[in-house]
C-alpha cells in the first residue's frame, strides 16, 4: 500500500454522509427522466412494500413532501424509501424524520429510523409493481392470504440473513490470521479483473444496468470529471466481488477538481485477498489521469477494515 500514499493531492477520510453520491446520479436521472424505477431491497416497509417490489419514483422537492408520503432520499451513499414522519426546522435548516412502516403506523413522531437534511429528499413512491400487479401506496390491498404469503417470504429472508451473518463472522475471524491472508492472496493472484462502469440513462423498464462496463485498460478518452460519476467493479470469473464509486466535481468559485469515493464494498468471504487495495489503486490512478486535487471518501465509521485500508493509503481522518 505504500505506493498509494504520497500522491500529489489531498486525501481526506470524510464522515460527512451528505457528500455521498448515488449510483448513476439518481438525482439528475430523476430530473431528466421525470421519474425512475427503484428496486426495494428490504422488508422495513412491509406490508405496503415487499423486498423485490419495483417502485416508481416521482421527483419532488422538500417543500412538496407531505407527512405519510413514502419518500426516496439519499444517505451515506445509498438510497432509501421510507415514510416521512415529520418535518421540522432547526437552526434555520429544514430536517425530515423518516421511518419504516412500523414507526409510521405506531405514530412514533419522535422515533424514526433516520433524521436527514430535507434537501436530501429526491422523490416519492407513486406506484408499486409486484409481479403483474401495479398499485399506488394509498391503494395497497392487504388481504389475509397476501399478508400470510408476505410473512412467509419475510421469515425465509430472515433465516438467510442470519445464516449469512454467521458465515461472515467465521470468515472475519479467519481474516485475522496473517497466514490465512497470505494464502488467500496467493490463490486470488491474477484472478481478479477490474472493470469501469460509465453511467447510461435508464428508460422506463431500466431497473438494472445503470452502468455500461468496460475493462479498465480499454477505456481511453471516455471519462470526464465535470459533474460525472463512475463505478469500478472487481470481478472473479466474471462474478462481481467488490465495488467502489467515484463522483467528480469542481469546487464552487474554484478550478480545483474534487473526487468523492463511496459505495466501497468487498464480499465478506473475499476480504483480505487484496481486492480492496486493487479497487482503491485503480480509483486513484483515474484521479491521477484527471489531475484531481482532492480525493475524499465517504465510509461507514463502523467499517474498521475499510478505515484501516484508507488510512494505510494516506487518507486523513476528518474533513
Amino acid at each position: 500500500m505504500a505506493a498509494l500514499s504520497g500522491r500529489g493531492y489531498n486525501l481526506v477520510l470524510s464522515q460527512d454522509s451528505s457528500m455521498a453520491d448515488l449510483p448513476a446520479e439518481v438525482a439528475r436521472t430523476l430530473i431528466r427522466n421525470e421519474g425512475i424505477r427503484f428496486k426495494s431491497a428490504s422488508w422495513c416497509m412491509f406490508p405496503i412494500i415487499w423486498e423485490g417490489d419495483i417502485l416508481k419514483i416521482e421527483p419532488i422537492g422538500p417543500e412538496e413532501a407531505r407527512i405519510g408520503d413514502i419518500i426516496l432520499y439519499k444517505s451515506a451513499g445509498r438510497a432509501f424509501a421510507h415514510r416521512l414522519i415529520k418535518i421540522y426546522e432547526k437552526e434555520d435548516r429544514l430536517y425530515a424524520l423518516t421511518g419504516g412502516e412500523k414507526e409510521y403506523v405506531n405514530n412514533s413522531t419522535d422515533r424514526g429510523d433516520a433524521v436527514i437534511a430535507a434537501d436530501n429528499i429526491l422523490g416519492k413512491v407513486s406506484e408499486i409493481k409486484r409481479g403483474r400487479a401495479r398499485f399506488s401506496p394509498s391503494h395497497a390491498k392487504i388481504g389475509s392470504v397476501s399478508l400470510m404469503n408476505g410473512k412467509l417470504r419475510m421469515s425465509l429472508h430472515d433465516i438467510r440473513y442470519r445464516f449469512r451473518k454467521k458465515v461472515i463472522k467465521i470468515f472475519t475471524a479467519l481474516q485475522g490470521f496473517r497466514s490465512y491472508r497470505y494464502f488467500f492472496r496467493k490463490i486470488m493472484k491474477d484472478k481478479v479483473s477490474f472493470f469501469i462502469g460509465i453511467p447510461i440513462m435508464m428508460d422506463e423498464s431500466g431497473i438494472t444496468g445503470s452502468y455500461a462496463y468496460k475493462r479498465i485498460g480499454d477505456v481511453s478518452g471516455d471519462l470526464a470529471c465535470d459533474k460525472n460519476s463512475y463505478n469500478i467493479s472487481a470481478k472473479i470469473f466474471n462474478l462481481p466481488v467488490g465495488n467502489i464509486s467515484l463522483y467528480f466535481e469542481r469546487e464552487e468559485d474554484s478550478l480545483n477538481k474534487v473526487c468523492i469515493l463511496s459505495n466501497f464494498v468487498i464480499k465478506a468471504p473475499l476480504r483480505g485477498a487484496g481486492i480492496g487495495e486493487g479497487l482503491l489503486e485503480k480509483a486513484l490512478d483515474i484521479c491521477d489521469k484527471m489531475a484531481i486535487q482532492e480525493v475524499s471518501v465517504v465510509l461507514n465509521p463502523d467499517d474498521r477494515t475499510g478505515l484501516n485500508l484508507f488510512k494505510k493509503a494516506g487518507f486523513n481522518i476528518g474533513g
